[in-house]
């Protein structure tokens, strides 16, 4: 049987208003749907339930926008799971991102730019956390294609001309630890990993020891238990969400489930990432290999 992962989102939006007043009008307006539900990050800490909302100081808005964080409760998935699983439908995080987002679409109330991201988390299922087995596998995949994982995403996400993009997107390829290894070298490091501290601060180096600031955030295993992917755009089409939550579910599944070696030969093989993916995904509902 293929392996259940969670999945959760931090969509990084602007809403039209001058004030953290503007938090109140997307709690409403989410409150307003049939099942899902918002709350505000001071009022507790993340549950299995709501939708949190909060200011996000990261993100550079215009004049009479206010930057906006709605962080989705965690969901389980299962491959190929559709709206007649078995979880209720509030449940199934694909009916659950359509519903929180097609009131704000529908009147135009949300928008992005090039300082929004779309950071989604995948943990090896709610309340649990990967182990560093796992965790090196996922990183081995991520490191070692991120230049052609780059090309998926928008120029703004990866030129390193960007300001924005050296404080919270960084290159873990390009890093001062990674940058001087070869890529036989590099998966070698990856995978003598004994700690996902000691992963962290190989591929998410930072002066204190590592940095959650990455493409791939290996440090949100200690608060979250999962890993963060921070690499595409802002949006708030529930489509390309859904599109990209789909493909980092197949991929995480192609790691964690492969041997070792044999993740290092693929990684370190001519394949291109599209027909990764394509791999990826046509083999998603194969029990795991160990």
């Amino acid at each position: 049987m293929a392996r259940l992962l969670s999945i959760g989102f931090e969509i990084e939006c602007l809403v039209p208003g001058v004030d953290s007043t503007s938090l109140k009008l997307v709690q409403d307006i989410i409150n307003a749907g049939p099942s899902q539900r918002a709350r505000f990050a001071d009022e507790g800490p993340p549950d299995d339930t709501h939708w949190v909302l909060k200011t996000d100081d990261s993100i550079e808005p215009l004049r009479w926008q206010w930057p906006v964080e709605i962080m989705s409760p965690p969901f389980h998935d299962m491959p190929q799971q559709s709206s007649h699983s078995i979880l209720p439908a509030e449940r199934d995080w694909k009916n659950a991102l359509h519903e929180v987002l097609a009131p704000f679409n529908e009147h135009e109330l949300l928008s992005t730019n090039f300082t929004t991201g779309l950071h989604v988390h995948i943990g090896m299922g709610i309340g649990m956390r990967w182990s560093i087995t796992e965790l090196r596998k996922i990183a081995l995949l991520f490191v070692l294609f991120e230049k052609q994982f780059d090309m998926y995403h928008a120029p703004h996400r990866w030129k390193t001309n960007h300001d924005h993009n050296e404080r919270y997107i960084k290159s873990m390829r390009n890093s001062p630890t990674c940058r001087p290894l070869s890529d036989h070298q590099l998966g070698i490091s990856i995978l003598g990993a004994t700690s996902w501290e000691e992963l962290a601060g190989l591929i998410n180096p930072d002066p204190t020891g590592y940095s959650r600031n990455y493409k791939v955030n290996f440090s949100a295993v200690a608060q979250h238990g999962t890993v963060e992917f921070r690499q595409h755009e802002g949006t708030v089409d529930p489509d390309h969400i859904l599109y990209w939550g789909t493909t980092l579910l197949a991929l995480v599944r192609l790691a964690v489930r492969a041997d070792d070696q044999a993740l290092l030969e693929l990684c370190l093989s001519p394949i291109k990432v599209i027909d990764l993916i394509a791999l990826a995904k046509t083999t998603e509902s194969q029990a795991d290999m160990f």
